[in-house]
């Protein structure tokens, strides 16, 4: 039997191959477009923040203006743009944290988890089961 033919076992075997896991848990995946300001690149899966302007641009934790709170995480990915374009963003769901494209400054979970935490964003951060701390 081949494991195409096992759909009523649920036991799929897949080899080698390892699925990419961008969700941790059970809430469902909403996603939104906005603009996102000029000349900005934007990679999938990458935290993203508003600036002053209330476009899209990476999140930067640092920063001592509404680009330190993480609100959102692109769709798709977005070469340097000259103008405003819209993106697709999810702006609700529950991620995997290790999938996301954080700043470089943020590397452990806890730290990730408080990036959305108390700044109105609907996204929820977690591991995947079995996974160990980083």
């Amino acid at each position: 039997m081949n494991d195409i033919d096992d759909l009523a076992g649920g036991n799929l075997s897949y080899g080698s191959y390892i699925p990419f896991q961008l969700f941790a848990g059970d809430d469902d995946p909403v996603t939104q477009s906005f603009a996102v300001a000029p000349n900005t690149a934007i990679a999938k899966y990458q935290v993203l923040a508003v600036n002053g302007s209330n476009q899209l641009v990476p999140h930067a934790p640092a920063a001592g203006d509404s680009t330190a709170k993480a609100l959102y995480v692109a769709c798709q990915p977005l070469a340097s743009n000259a103008s405003a374009v819209m993106l697709p963003v999810y702006v609700e769901g529950f991620f995997n944290h290790e999938a996301l494209v954080w700043d470089a400054s943020l590397t452990t979970l806890a730290q990730r988890q408080a990036a959305f935490r108390y700044n109105g964003a609907d996204i929820k951060i977690g591991a995947l089961y079995g996974a160990t701390e980083v």
